[in-house]
């Protein structure tokens, strides 16, 4: 009778989290002809080589500055993140594997590997590192670094933890919150030195033989505190969950392997204070990063970028687009930027230009997309000193060849318009570019402080082919702009 009981408990279990996806799906199913599916917000570039193993993590604290870490024990930095391959710099640090890397600023990052190695840096482009074995500890899975703390989990279901990390062994302390259990830990964020969260799995017994795959979610306002510290949040059933990203205290935001996400605003309020979503039914999501509580983008083991603005939502709210394969980590220092790496490359998304439907010029073929091409950023056009300025980056080649034409409608339906200003432009990364007004343009801005402004990029291709796509933009003008 025992064993009897116990399958049906498990069996309640079961059915009740199958009826709770068969009311997400068909809730999803319900609202989704109401609601738009939400349209990428990242546009990535084709994928570059910049190491020479394989890369197992990548943290980008700034929109400047970059650092990855591979299989063969190399740290691999960039200054320009944007640029090309060149810009990224390759030094080797140990003679085994790292796995994660975290910087809380460029000049100080934190690497974590096999055989309990630490590695830090003061002056990671520089490629100074030193290194810090840590006894009695296997593989270093992950970590992440704060101001004032840094913490990471290894394959034993320790958290190790560290307020000054540049002290030696010593200053590292290990708590074991596995216990007696079989919690396994697959990857760990602060959002400050009073709170972290790792999220991992866990069998628990039923009885009569019976157990339970369990997710969980450990937290603590203490991470160096000890064991003690740490309290266990269970939220579902047989699902592995791969990344957790914690942009501030009080949003956190967890995915997966089977296209799932659990979002919190009270991270340490228990099963209870989070709520789950169903956001890619292609699923194996394998890694995650939020800059900021309302951008967050992840990317799966299909070679798709997801992306959202509420990403608290379900499927609806989430943005879907390709990326090259095998990129499988990803880290987005801002709304604008981020950088996904996998095998020895990295690829860099960001935002499409206005109206993003491509034209072509010249022999080019309808929806070609070269190997790298100009991207107008979003909000990046203004006017100073009675010139226009627009923010474009180079994306995927050395060096980015063309020309900016801005164009202003002369009726109310702006089915007419003329030239307002003009430039050609030789680039590098990301550049501010100034356009030169026309007298048009010079007495339609000092007309009109709000104005809607059609942008025509050009790129020469080194092929010598061309293309170009068009957009619009509505901007004010500060009276300021005038008077300087």
């Amino acid at each position: 009778m025992a064993l009897i009981g116990c399958g049906r408990v498990s069996m309640l279990r079961q059915v009740a989290t199958t009826i709770g996806i068969v009311m997400v799906g068909t809730l999803a199913v319900a609202t989704s002809a109401l609601a738009e599916v939400a349209k990428p917000l990242l546009t990535w570039s084709t994928p570059q080589t910049v190491a020479t193993g394989a890369i197992t993590d990548v943290d980008c604290p700034t929109a400047a500055f970059c650092v990855a870490v591979d299989q063969d024990g190399d740290a691999i930095s960039s200054t320009e993140p944007m640029g090309p391959s060149s810009s990224w710099q390759e030094v080797n640090v140990v003679d085994s594997t790292l796995r994660g890397v975290s910087c809380v600023s460029p000049t100080f990052c934190v690497g974590v590997g096999a055989d309990g190695k630490v590695v830090i840096s003061t002056d990671p482009a520089a490629g100074e590192w030193t290194t810090t074995v840590l006894s009695g500890i296997g593989e270093i899975d992950a970590v992440d670094c704060t101001a004032g703390l840094c913490a990471a989990i290894d394959a034993n279901g320790e958290i190790i933890t560290s307020t000054d990390p540049t002290g030696g062994p010593s200053a590292w302390t290990v708590a074991n919150i596995k216990g007696s259990s079989s919690l396994s830990l697959s990857a760990i964020d602060c959002a400050s030195a009073e709170l972290c969260l790792a999220v991992g799995s866990q069998f628990n017994s039923l009885g009569g033989g019976f157990s339970v795959k369990q997710n969980v979610a450990v937290s603590a306002t203490d991470p160096s505190g000890g064991v003690g510290s740490w309290t266990k949040a269970f939220l579902s059933f047989n699902s592995d969950m791969r990344a957790i990203s914690c942009p501030s205290t009080s949003f956190c935001l967890i995915v997966d392997q089977w296209g799932e996400a659990w979002s919190t605003s009270n991270p340490t309020g228990g099963e209870t204070a989070w709520s789950k979503s169903l956001i890619d039914d292609e699923e194996h999501l394998s890694d995650l990063s939020c800059p900021v509580s309302t951008f967050c983008a992840a990317i799966d083991e299909t070679n798709r970028a997801l992306t959202s603005a509420a990403p608290s939502g379900n499927r609806e709210a989430w943005g879907v687009s390709s990326i090259p394969a095998g990129l499988l980590r990803i880290s987005c220092p801002s709304t604008e930027l981020c950088v996904a790496a996998g095998q020895a490359q990295i690829a860099i998304g960001m935002p499409p230009a206005p109206e993003l439907p491509a034209q072509t010029a010249g022999p080019t073929t309808p929806g070609f997309r070269p190997p790298g091409w100009i991207m107008f950023q979003t909000g990046g056009l203004w006017v100073k000193n009675k010139k226009a300025r627009m923010i474009l980056s180079c994306v995927g080649r050395d060096v980015c060849d063309g020309r900016v034409k801005l164009e202003a409608a002369t009726d109310p339906d702006h089915s007419m318009s003329v030239p307002i200003g003009f430039t050609r432009f030789s680039i590098r990364g990301k550049k501010v570019v100034p356009v030169v007004l026309n007298e048009a343009g010079r007495r339609l801005f000092e007309r009109k402080r709000k104005t809607k402004v059609g942008i025509l990029l050009t790129e020469q291709l080194p092929s010598g082919q061309a293309l170009s796509r068009k957009g619009s933009v509505m901007f004010k003008v500060p009276i300021s702009a005038w008077r300087r």
